[in-house]
């Protein structure tokens, strides 16, 4: 009983969640001063009322009484009934506690009642109330709706047939629901039939360690072993349990102790006494795994032993120790994740806690709390470009103690490079590019595979041509994500691993497998609570198959999580699955989560844009994607809430079809973008929607070769790509060059059919566009990377040589 004492002090404490049914309102009085009835109760009542058979379920039952009489005179019953006149008081020491969270199916009044009567404040809801910010509020939500005083209507309760389509788990309550019950420290289930529910059942599952099943003495015994498979079932009923908790005593615990967070969670920094075995090693560089920390190992002097010592690491641990705030980045599978956790371990003097976002937290609350404890801390945000306008709140706040280390891929990096010192004071010289390998880092991945016997066919190669293949242009490019590709498809293990997956008998084990695969390479932030929900077979029980496991592996605070990314990319575009296939299983995805979407759910809300995006889709496949294919992923979820009215969504749209040369329909897909933009008002700008569609313009115009209206739909396309050039919203914007390389092309193509003046003016729009280029090269470090800008600023250079050539002559 002592779990039992402390789940009970968890629950004094706030950090509980409950979830009632009938039988925890059974002793409660109505305005009759008879017990509130019981769901067999109200059977029975109306059965009687219009004699009909006891066999039918309660919803045909309740819509035949409407039927034969009326929804007012059902209402009037349910009044009657649920209404709370007194209680035993007994119920009392709920009102006590703080911040407290129940779901409950009943109609009654009753938590309200309990909460009234000690003169403090719950908020009540239902699922039809829009989700709100509820998080540091006691609250109860009525899954079922609720019956109260000024109740007019039975619209909202879920009792008739009609109203069966109102479901718990088709609503954006149910994801609140989830992390609630994930965060929450102990769970509490009191006078619900949860041998009834198989969906709940399914949820709770995952939370067998930290729930409390309050059943009767003399509940059936084939029933408690049932419900022993999801939790701790404790036979004292409702008063006992009532009384249990009223006489437990706590301690005020520190609201920033880490078991309190819930926003964060501290970064590993164990430090690691044994060394990785071989096949510890084999598994870490050829499958990603780094489910053993062995991995880990530090010498004498520090140093990873099995790892490479990226140069970066001391200059990052300098500028943390004067206290700046850091940025890292590179593409997938570059060692972003790798380079955090040996930061962990050299970093001992500062708490590091990582981010997560969950809908039933106070972010800044908690962000308060660590600032007010004086305890140096890093707050890692990972990827931190889908959490920009949270940072940028954060660096208003003082906080003297709080150092940020954000963390993102490359591209998202990119993005906001020119921002980054203007919003976060972050200057170039504390952001660190992680993608390329220098030599002597590519001398400690040849150590490390030779050491283990990793070179295979290699083995016998010199060194220097070793470390040839490792940094060498036609070869591995000192690119950590091409070194463990290069190793993976030599160990022939990418044919085994394509060979299990297309013999994997389980069409569910292998959806759920290819959804976790998107999910890593696209950073959707979808967690295995959120699969479950969103899928009605049980995601755990796949996770534990032997399939899962060998591409997965399971962490106490991430949950289940892919082992590489890079292998996950590999099996995508591999023939373990089929593309007509994976768009099916996209579309399916994008209608689940739109539909358990709400407004304040961030990372539902990264998943949906991502999702959307032209460029991320295309990147599943490396852009190796058939044109019906792309399209048809799009034609899927147009109907969706979250895109029939998002100008983003048809903006990516038309930017489909201007890739699959559909030029008729972009155009009236880029104005369905531009009509939903401007409703946001003056304010808001369409640069994203002027950049693609002064490309669209262009490349329309190539693709026709027609000389009429060339030089109209140049002329609007350059000053489409000028205006979004001299916004200054957003951050990089190397994406008007991306489009201003096309130039050249329509130099050599309609530049001759041009009049003098239009020559004059397409010439003195190249020398505009070459001097942002060169601004541009300036002003970011990472220019020259940009196969795009390089190319823009050679076109526009050959054009204004070659006229000035032409002139000469």
């Amino acid at each position: 009983m002592n779990n039992y004492k402390k789940a009970l002090v968890a629950a004094k404490s706030g950090r509980a969640v409950f979830i009632l049914g009938a039988g925890f309102s059974k002793e409660a009085k109505n305005y009759g001063d008879k017990n509130l009835f019981l769901g067999s109760d109200l059977k029975k009542f109306l059965s009687d009322k219009i004699g009909i058979s006891l066999n039918y379920p309660l919803e045909i039952v309740s819509q035949n009484y409407v039927e034969l009489e009326s929804e007012s005179k059902l209402l009037d019953i349910l009044k009657s009934q649920f209404l709370v006149k007194e209680f035993p008081d007994y119920y009392n020491c709920l009102s006590d506690l703080k911040n407290i969270h129940f779901y409950t199916t009943n109609y009654d009044d009753l938590i309200e009642k309990i909460f009234i009567n000690s003169s403090k404040k719950i908020q009540s809801y239902q699922l039809c109330d829009k989700l709100e910010k509820v998080a540091e509020k006691s609250f109860i939500l009525h899954i079922n709706g609720k019956v109260m005083q000024d109740t007019t209507s039975i619209e909202n309760l879920r009792l008739t047939l009609d109203s069966y389509d109102k479901t718990f788990f088709d609503s954006p309550w149910i994801k609140f629901f989830s992390d609630d019950l994930q965060y929450a420290e102990v769970i509490f289930i009191l006078g619900y039939s949860l041998v009834a529910d198989l969906d709940l059942r399914r949820i709770l599952k995952q939370h067998k360690n930290k729930c409390y099943i309050i059943q009767h003495p003399n509940i059936d015994i084939s029933d408690v072993e049932l419900l022993k498979n999801y939790g701790t079932v404790i036979e004292n009923g409702i008063e006992a349990f009532l009384s249990d908790l009223r006489e437990t005593k706590v301690e005020e615990k520190k609201d920033y102790d880490l078991g309190v967070l819930k926003s964060f969670k501290q970064v590993n920094t164990e430090l690691i006494c044994e060394r990785p075995s071989d096949q510890q090693v084999f598994d870490f560089l050829i499958k990603g795994s780094i489910e053993n920390r062995n991995i880990f190992y530090q010498n004498i002097d520090k140093k990873f032993e099995y790892l490479v010592n990226r140069r970066e690491l001391f200059p990052v641990i300098d500028a943390i120790n004067q206290g700046l705030d850091i940025i890292i980045h590179s593409d997938l599978g570059n060692g972003k994740t790798i380079f955090l956790h040996q930061l962990a371990r050299l970093i001992k003097e500062k708490k590091i806690l990582q981010y997560e976002y969950n809908s039933t937290s106070n972010c800044f609350k908690e962000i308060r709390k660590i600032n007010e404890s004086k305890e140096k801390t890093i707050l890692v945000f990972d990827p931190y470009n889908t959490n920009y306008d949270l940072i940028k709140t954060i660096k208003n706040l003082s906080l003297d103690n709080i150092q940020l280390l954000l963390i993102a891929r490359t591209a998202m990096h990119e993005n906001f490079e020119r921002l980054i010192d203007k919003d976060l004071g972050i200057l170039r010289q504390n952001i660190f590019d992680l993608n390329c390998l220098n030599e002597e880092e590519c001398i400690e991945v040849n150590k490390i595979f030779e050491k283990h016997g990793l070179w295979g066919k290699d083995a016998a190669v010199p060194e220097k041509q070793k470390i040839q293949i490792l940094m060498g242009k036609n070869k591995c490019k000192g690119n950590f994500q091409n070194i463990i590709l290069y190793l993976f498809e030599r160990s022939e293990i990418k044919d085994k691993f394509v060979e299990i997956i297309k013999h994997e008998k389980s069409t569910e084990t292998k959806k759920l497998l290819l959804l976790s695969f998107i999910n890593a390479i696209l950073q959707l932030q979808i967690k295995d609570s959120d699969f479950n929900l969103l899928y009605d077979f049980d995601v755990y029980k796949k996770y534990n198959t032997e399939l899962f496991k060998e591409f997965a592996y399971f962490d106490r605070n991430q949950g289940w999580t892919i082992k590489s990314p890079i292998i996950a990319k590999s099996m995508v575009k591999s023939c373990a699955f089929n593309k007509s296939e994976i768009i099916k299983i996209l579309i399916e995805l994008t209608i689940k989560i739109d539909k358990l979407y709400n407004e304040e759910d961030e990372a539902f809300l990264t998943a949906l844009k991502n999702l959307a995006s032209c460029s991320y889709l295309s990147f599943i496949f490396d852009y190796d994607i058939d044109k019906n294919e792309l399209l048809s992923y799009f034609e899927g979820v147009k109907e969706t809430s979250f895109n029939k009215r998002n100008y983003f969504f048809w903006m990516q749209y038309a930017i489909a079809c201007v890739n699959t040369c559909e030029y008729e329909r972009a155009k009236i897909y880029f104005d369905t973008a531009y009509s939903f933009a401007n409703r946001k008002g003056k304010m808001f700008s369409t640069f994203q929607i002027d950049n693609h569609y002064a490309r669209f313009l262009l490349e329309r115009q190539l693709y026709t070769r027609n000389p009429n209206d060339a030089f109209t739909n140049f002329e609007r396309a350059h000053r489409l790509l000028l205006k979004s050039q001299n916004n200054d919203l957003y951050g990089d914007r190397y994406y008007q060059f991306r489009v201003a390389k096309s130039y050249k092309d329509y130099y050599d193509t309609f530049y001759d059919s041009f009049t003098q003046n239009e020559k004059r003016y397409f010439v003195e729009a190249c020398r505009i566009m070459l001097e942002n280029v060169n601004k541009y090269f300036k002003e970011v470090d990472r220019a020259s990377n940009k196969i795009d800008v390089v190319k823009c600023r050679e076109n526009l250079r050959y054009i204004i040589n070659t006229v000035s050539l032409k002139e000469e002559d």
